[in-house]
């Protein structure tokens, strides 16, 4: 590594310009045979001095080489080996620089899949990682301080977590994965092979990007200390938005227009500037105004109601024939165009602060996301419509006896999150009332996921209660509401999150306070039913599901996800 040192400022150069040239050789092919050798060859050696470039880096990490700038802000002597090496990504450098080793094993793969006998495809791909490798020698991950600081500041303590260890390179991962989806548009011909793997690589970015997503909410619910898992941030949005278009995408049979391979990239790319550049630096999680929710929500709600009672009366007058396939193929339809709008709509909400100078209300995304709760089931349900003509009153009493037990459970009389929970749950009542006979597993268990979010998220949000209880304390344990915590606990951590099967209860360990009648005061927010929106997250973005065959059922593991 030391004879490395000496050309560690040339390698991302030498890297760039053989990603350049392997663009020249695939725009400007000259015989399909030296290509075929040649492509391989250079992209090989731009990938191994990435490689290289990337593994010098985490050497200086993991040493803490405080003679360069970033590990001197990133690390430190007594931080643990795993977050030293994670510090790779705790910046901007060393997170370019991990995205560009990232797109470059992706390019080995695209090679391996026959990319390059598509002419152009891989050259966009080249140029795409050309310009990342030119923005991590421009960042100068390898710049140096002088005096040399005896050790380093190490790493923020909100980024000591396993989960913060995962979620970069998932994301990465699922970029990558878009930029490749990205250069199938400069494939010569829309054919069932094109159309194939732009299917392939849409479900790795949706795949990757829902585990990224996850991963990052459980890390913001553990360690960031406010108890939330979703704050509408504009890091959060900028992985949110390509997410849904993909999930539109992915419900779709067709999939070989050009418009499919250029937007999610294109977004990823808005939302990468837009949280890097430090143009949205000031629209953090808690810069958002609350706004008037109630009555932002009543009107997103009256015209989502006022599309459904449309949408319904039309099916209705459907003849029978197209109460069928056709008609779960217009639900269908109308579906794909509901995310790409609840999509678009973020995206605005994300974006606006720039153009308007002004904070976008909290309010605004609940009340889209409401309405979004609320269409969705209504298109569920009504994708079913001859089963619900036959079983409406079935469903109508499942769907109400399970909101009576929501509600007994988290001891709440809100009747307007009370009905949204209601309406979400019509689908799986008629389900259940069906005994799930009409669809197969995979479209039961990922649509069974969005619903448990949505009722998760109401509970746990709507229904959250900020409590207080006096603790016994025999100088050991603190005792309350059936829970005991150790005193060194108490002492270690600034939050505590003590997880139950209907609730969670988040302890701020500030505010242990002694009571002046013994004990100690204990404040703690309640979180109902927080278990259902985890447990949906993991049913949406699971990959195993069913598949029929002619001896039975058999278990397939992939990442695909459409209606039937």
């Amino acid at each position: 590594m030391k004879g490395l040192a000496v050309f560690e400022n040339l390698l991302l150069p030498a890297a760039a310009g053989l990603c350049f040239v392997c663009a020249l050789w695939s725009f400007f092919p000259g015989k399909q045979k030296n290509r075929t050798r040649a492509l391989p060859f250079l992209w090989g050696a731009a990938t191994l001095l990435v490689t290289l470039t990337t593994a010098l880096m985490v050497c200086y990490l993991v040493t803490v080489n405080c003679e360069y700038g970033y590990v001197y802000s990133h690390t430190s002597r007594d931080t643990r080996l795993i977050y030293r090496i994670s510090a790779l990504w705790s910046g901007q450098e060393g997170s370019f620089l991990l995205w560009a080793l990232i797109m470059c094993l992706t390019g080995i793969v695209l090679l391996g899949s026959g990319v390059r006998n598509f002419g152009r495809s891989f050259g966009i791909f080249s140029v795409v990682c050309a310009v990342l490798l030119v923005l991590c020698q421009i960042s100068q991950p390898f710049a140096r301080l002088t005096p040399v600081p005896a050790d380093g500041l190490g790493l923020n303590a909100a980024l000591l977590d396993p989960f913060m260890v995962i979620h970069p390179p998932l994301v990465f991962v699922a970029y990558s994965a878009m930029a490749a989806l990205f250069s199938l548009a400069g494939a010569p011909k829309d054919d069932k092979a094109t159309a194939d793997k732009i299917r392939l690589w849409t479900r790795v970015g949706w795949f990757f990007l829902g585990i990224g997503i996850l991963s990052g909410s459980v890390w913001a619910y553990r360690a960031l200390g406010w108890g939330g898992y979703w704050a509408w941030d504009p890091i959060e949005n900028a992985a949110f938005v390509p997410w849904l278009i993909l999930t539109g995408y992915l419900h779709q049979r067709d999939l070989s227009g050009k418009n499919t391979c250029v937007v999610p990239f294109l977004l990823a790319c808005v939302g990468v500037f837009l949280t890097r550049s430090g143009i949205l630096a000031s629209m953090s999680a808690h810069a958002y105004t609350e706004g008037d929710i109630l009555i932002s929500v009543i009107i997103s709600c009256s015209v989502v109601s006022i599309a459904v009672f449309l949408l319904v009366s039309k099916i209705k007058k459907a003849d029978k024939k197209e109460t069928g396939k056709k008609a779960k193929a217009g639900i269908t339809k109308i579906s794909i165009y509901m995310i790409n709008t609840y999509a678009a709509l973020v995206f605005l909400g994300t974006v606006a602060p720039i153009v308007l100078r002004t904070t976008t209300p909290m309010a605004y995304f609940t009340a889209i996301s409401t309405a979004f709760a609320l269409a969705y089931p209504a298109l569920l349900t009504a994708r079913d419509f001859a089963i619900l003509k036959r079983l409406n009153i079935p469903m109508i009493l499942i769907s109400a006896a399970l909101t009576a037990g929501i509600a007994v459970l988290v001891r709440t009389t809100n009747i307007f999150w009370l009905f949204v929970i209601w309406a979400a749950l019509m689908p799986l009542s008629l389900w259940l009332a069906d005994r799930f006979r009409q669809s197969d597993t995979r479209y039961y268990l990922r649509h069974l996921g969005v619903l448990l979010i949505i009722i998760g998220t109401i509970a746990s949000t709507a229904f959250a209660e900020n409590k207080y209880a006096v603790a016994e304390f025999d100088g050991k344990n603190i005792t309350f509401e059936g829970v005991s915590i150790s005193r060194e606990k108490l002492s270690e951590k600034e939050m505590i999150i003590i997880t139950q099967l209907h609730r969670d209860l988040i302890i701020q360990t500030s505010r242990v306070l002694p009571s002046p009648t013994g004990g100690l005061v204990v404040h703690y927010t309640e979180k109902p039913l927080i278990l259902l929106f985890w447990v949906g997250c993991v049913l949406v973005v699971m990959p195993v599901f069913q598949q029929k065959t002619k001896k039975g059922m058999s278990y397939t593991i992939t990442a695909s996800h459409s209606l039937p």
